[in-house]
């Protein structure tokens, strides 16, 4: 036999001791190391549940904030289509009231001119037909006549007179000549 290698004697009750000492540790170490193992695998299972727990929330997040992305640059989209659309009917309308402003300020002076010139003819009318009554009443000396006439005389002087006022006062006819629209009272 080998030197190296202990003999067991099985007939004493020391080594039998130590036998089943031995076995009772080694089984308590196998214990004691499949406890740790099967903890081990538990604290592994909850951290690979949690962490799939984890990812999952991740990845749902990940998908709301691309849904919340698309949706929020659909919104973009329309808002500057909408606002483009508006800026451009808002040019046509400037354009379309400039227009508008520049034809009826041309038609504006053309009818404040002709309105200045009927006025201005139709003054110098009553002027002329009140000269004309002036002069026929100097030539006619009949008093019947001169009352008739006086009375007409008066009534086209308060007309030509109120006409006069009004287009001196620049109210009907401002700019247009009063030359020869003079009356004597």
């Amino acid at each position: 036999m080998d030197k190296d290698v202990p003999t067991l004697r099985p007939d004493t009750n020391l080594d039998h001791m130590q036998l089943v000492n031995i076995g009772n540790q080694r089984s308590s170490l196998e214990d004691d190391a499949e406890q740790k193992v099967k903890q081990e695998e538990e604290q592994f299972r909850q951290w690979k549940a949690n962490h799939e727990k984890q990812l999952m929330r991740v990845k749902k997040d990940s998908r709301k904030n691309e849904f919340e992305m698309n949706k929020l640059n659909a919104l973009y989209q329309r808002r500057t289509q909408v606002l483009e659309r508006k800026t451009e009917e808002a040019a046509r309308a400037t354009k379309k009231l400039k227009e508008l402003f520049e034809s009826r300020k041309a038609i504006s002076t053309t009818t404040t001119k002709s309105i200045r010139n009927w006025l201005s003819q139709e003054v110098e009318k009553v002027v002329n037909v009140h000269k004309l009554r002036f002069g026929r009443e100097k030539k006619t000396p009949s008093r019947r006549r001169n009352g008739c006439q006086k009375m007409l005389q008066s009534r086209n002087t308060m007309i030509a007179a109120q006409l006069i006022g009004l287009c001196r006062s620049n109210i009907l006819c401002s700019g247009v000549p009063v030359s020869g629209m003079t009356m004597k009272m």
